[in-house]
């Protein structure tokens, strides 16, 4: 729309023609070149006609802007991807005002950003500007803005967020939904019931878990993702409350839909996967596990494409079977997750084993040691074949492997990983200050 509105306009100035469509075509070249693949070339065309809409003042820059964060966040250059949409940000309030519709995308794109990032308090700040938007803008009955809720309400779920504001969604949402009337309200009021079990508030939590069954059945099939999700959801508010008779009940009605599910699609397997995430979190590593056993071959049959938003189902999922002691099924899924980040990634080895180093770490953090010394493994293998590899990013992979080993026990294997590090900054004259903060792999 904004590109077309630009050009119309333009066309009454002949000097500036010229100029437009010059601009038109540096963008149509980058985003040519990014569906083809070639994202060097993409990028040099993305950044020329962002140079020329800054020249001719046009409001294109900000879709260019977005066109540029696409393609960054697609290399995993999370940082860059921020920068371009924070200056779309600045220049639609600029030019359209705090309260401009045109905000809402970048500003959840901004945010799902912040997710990777692993930035929870910038991620909620930035839902709650985009629902403040939304309400200014839109009538109180849009389902846009309660899509806007939906969104927020599931950042606040898994974040642990102050209640009190979480209740206030789910207040509105009820009023704005009609009750029973929509299909968001349901899934809204069951993760009204996750939060409040996820800060230990299950009795309060039960009624509100009930309700959300209560409506997902007069609004779905009860094989439908979404009726399933609430139904497990009270089987866990239940167990929490020690009711393991009832909480057995539903949690077996749960899987037993979840198996018959027809046609699942990428989304009813990822929403199942979130339910086994929030189980996880409450230590129900049994029933997490069986979860898991129900959705993955949901995803394995369908031939799902991962994408940069669930590449680590595999990952997730090889942490609850290590914690549940099945370390052989945990080590296959491993080899699955491997394999969805060769797909997200395809030729870009190095984005990918940079990737590989930051879920290393993570996965240290939490104590899973032998999962981090697999993952920090194939990124040391990654960057050892890849031709364009940093020696500074070789020596970090090496030490953080090799510190991974140690912690196991393994001293023997750990000196000669460290002795080869040692060896390779000696080689390339890398100084210690250098190998120990290179890329954003500390």
């Amino acid at each position: 729309m904004s590109i077309v509105l630009s050009v119309s306009l333009l066309s009454l100035v002949p000097s500036e023609l010229s100029a437009a469509e010059a601009l038109e075509n540096s963008r149509l070249d980058g985003v040519t070149e990014y569906r083809m693949g070639d994202l060097e070339k993409s990028e040099a065309s993305l950044k020329q006609a962002i140079a020329e809409a800054e020249l001719c003042k046009s409001p294109v820059e900000v879709e260019l802007l977005l066109d540029l964060a696409d393609l960054y966040t697609k290399l995993g250059r999370y940082a860059e991807a921020q920068r371009c949409l924070q200056r779309a940000i600045e220049h639609l309030r600029k030019s359209e005002g705090n309260d401009s519709l045109r905000l809402i995308f970048p500003i959840n794109r901004l945010s799902d950003l912040h997710v990777l990032a692993e930035d929870q308090r910038e991620c909620l700040s930035l839902e709650k500007e985009a629902l403040r938007i939304m309400q200014t803008a839109v009538s109180d009955k849009s389902p846009a803005l309660l899509r806007q809720l939906n969104r927020l309400h599931a950042g606040l779920v898994y974040t642990g967020a102050d209640e009190r504001y979480v209740r206030w969604i789910y207040e509105i949402s009820k009023v704005q939904s009609g009750r029973q009337k929509t299909e968001m309200f349901p899934v809204l009021c069951s993760e009204y019931a996750v939060a409040l079990s996820l800060n230990g508030k299950d009795t309060q939590a039960e009624p509100i878990a009930r309700e959300a069954v209560d409506c997902s059945e007069k609004v779905f099939d009860k094989r439908d993702s979404r009726a399933i999700l609430t139904v497990g959801v009270l089987a866990m508010v239940l167990r929490a409350q020690g009711k393991r008779e009832e909480a057995d009940r539903q949690f077996d009605l749960a899987i037993s839909r979840a198996r018959q599910m027809p046609f699942p699609t990428q989304d009813d397997a990822n929403r199942l996967v979130g339910l086994a995430d929030v189980y996880f979190k409450k230590s129900m590593t049994q029933q997490s596990d069986r979860v898991y056993d129900a959705v993955l071959p949901l995803r394995r049959q369908s031939c799902f494409k991962p994408f940069y938003g669930d590449k680590d189902v595999y990952l997730r999922a090889a942490k609850v079977k290590w914690q549940a002691g099945d370390k052989e099924q945990s080590r296959k899924l491993l080899l699955e997750f491997f394999q969805d980040a060769e797909v997200v990634y395809g030729k870009r080895r190095l984005a990918m084993a940079q990737y590989l180093n930051n879920t290393g770490a993570y996965l240290k953090s939490q104590r899973f040691l032998e999962l981090a010394a697999s993952v920090f493994e194939k990124s040391v293998s990654i960057l050892a074949s890849a031709p364009d590899a940093r020696p500074a990013d070789q020596v970090v992979a090496l030490k953080r492997l090799a510190r991974t080993y140690r912690e196991l026990g393994d001293s023997k294997r750990a000196e000669l990983l460290f002795s080869k590090a040692q060896a390779m900054s000696e080689k390339y004259g890398i100084k210690r200050k250098v190998w120990t903060g290179a890329r954003q792999g500390r």
